[in-house]
């Protein structure tokens, strides 16, 4: 009975093990005993069998084999022993070794929010494309992100300089910074498509670099003491969306003026107004002053100052390539000894770890949240700006809100939550 319940659980790898040994030395035995080449033991019906180690078991007959508490070890033996052969140490986030992990987050928090939030004001408010183009320009931008797993296999199986992590960080933000400057001087004169593609193309490479800083921060994690488990990731994630924060605030701030919500604005009072009726319809001003509409603050526009998309992204531009000597000067790496994994291997591996209850509900959870997270009204955003008369500033005042909260919430986790149980203040917030 013990063997038919072992075999129904993957979890009891031992237990199995032993039981497709001893079902197939019961099974040679019992056929030794129905042709007399074996005489049956008076104890019951007792067969010769391997140990653990591959040895013969002494007998003088055929004896059942007994399982030992080894075979009914838990799987989380093997964890421990993993853990305890792993060099523990005391582990300093703002420390040279490793302050390029934390700000290699914070770099994704100004990347990702500074390059989603200004497509309201320039696809809707500027240029006026369809709820369809601008639903698909929102996904496009981010697309990468659903292919972290790529970057991952990539990254086990190629070392560039020798480093794992290190490399890939580096390469990734340079090319970011890179992408980013063709935003910044061209600006105005690009094409919508083309300007949504170069954003794609820079979050290809943000998110390699964010993938690099995750396999860093696990293994960082992996070698905090107890008293520090789980510091760094909560610091890394803090730092996201601290950045998303301050981003926001600098785009409420800079992209709340005429520049970006004003279809045709000019700031220069001896420029010409254009004549161009599919602007000139977008914007409020023009009918109360035909020929000087351009110059004036229209009703979309929430503060008489600001920057326009292109200024905006001079400033991102200079936020995140200030911060790229960081991840060269304070990310402490040894370069790999060993050779990289092959890539069927470490496939392998993965679908062998897919295979564990903990991991496939884990995979399930997260295919099912981020499906129906995902059905949204692609004429939602349209529509609030031309029925509600939705802002840049209170557009982006929403997702300000969501960050801080999150900023904050892991802030409190970090200083205080770090050693208690998660279903706690899991069940306190969903109440």
């Amino acid at each position: 009975v013990n063997c038919r319940l072992a075999r129904n659980s993957s979890s009891i790898l031992s237990l199995s093990g032993y039981c497709n040994h001893f079902t197939s030395n019961r099974t040679e035995a019992e056929t030794m005993q129905a042709s007399g080449d074996v005489e049956p033991s008076t104890d019951g019906a007792e067969i010769e069998h391997e140990n653990v180690d591959g040895a013969m078991a002494p007998s003088d007959g055929v004896k059942s084999i007994k399982p030992t508490p080894d075979d009914f070890e838990p799987p989380t033996k093997d964890i421990e022993s993993l853990e305890q052969s792993i060099d523990l140490r005391d582990i300093k986030p703002f420390s040279r070794e490793f302050l390029g992990i934390p700000t290699s987050y914070f770099s994704v928090g100004l990347t990702n929010t500074g390059i989603n939030s200004p497509l309201y004001p320039y696809l809707i408010v500027l240029n006026d494309v369809s709820s369809a183009y601008y639903t698909s320009a929102q996904n496009i931008v981010v697309i990468f992100w659903s292919y972290k797993i790529f970057y991952g296999i990539l990254y086990d199986i190629y070392y560039p300089l020798g480093w794992k992590f290190k490399a890939w960080i580096c390469l990734g933000w340079t090319c970011t910074c890179a992408i980013l400057l063709p935003v910044a001087i061209a600006g105005s004169n690009l094409a919508v498509s083309i300007f949504v593609i170069l954003l794609t193309v820079a979050n290809f490479f943000y998110v390699s670099a964010d993938t690099a800083a995750d396999g860093f921060q696990t293994w960082v994690a992996k070698r905090e003491k107890p008293n520090q488990r789980g510091n760094m990731t909560a610091l890394a994630y803090q730092a996201r969306f601290t950045a998303a924060v301050l981003v926001g605030v600098i785009i409420a701030l800079s992209l709340s003026g005429p520049q970006a919500n004003c279809p045709g604005y000019e700031p220069d009072a001896n420029v010409p107004c254009t004549t161009d009726t599919s602007i000139t319809s977008r914007n409020s001003e023009f009918a109360n002053n035909p020929t000087d509409w351009c110059h004036m603050q229209c009703d979309a526009a929430t503060a008489p100052f600001g920057v326009s998309i292109p200024q905006f992204y001079w400033i991102l531009f200079a936020m995140i390539t200030s911060l790229v000597p960081i991840y060269f000067l304070f990310l402490k790496e040894d370069k790999k000894q060993s050779p990289p994994q092959k890539a069927t291997k470490i496939v392998s591996a993965m679908t062998h770890s897919c295979e564990r209850q903990a991991v496939w509900q884990l995979i399930f959870y997260s295919l099912v949240m981020n499906t129906l997270f995902s059905v949204t009204n692609a004429a939602q955003t349209n529509a609030n700006f031309a029925w509600l008369e939705l802002t840049t500033l209170q557009n982006t005042i929403t997702s300000i809100m969501d960050n801080f909260i999150l900023a904050a919430a892991l802030h409190v986790t970090r200083k205080r939550y770090l050693h208690y149980s998660c279903f706690g203040p899991g069940a306190l917030f969903a109440s």
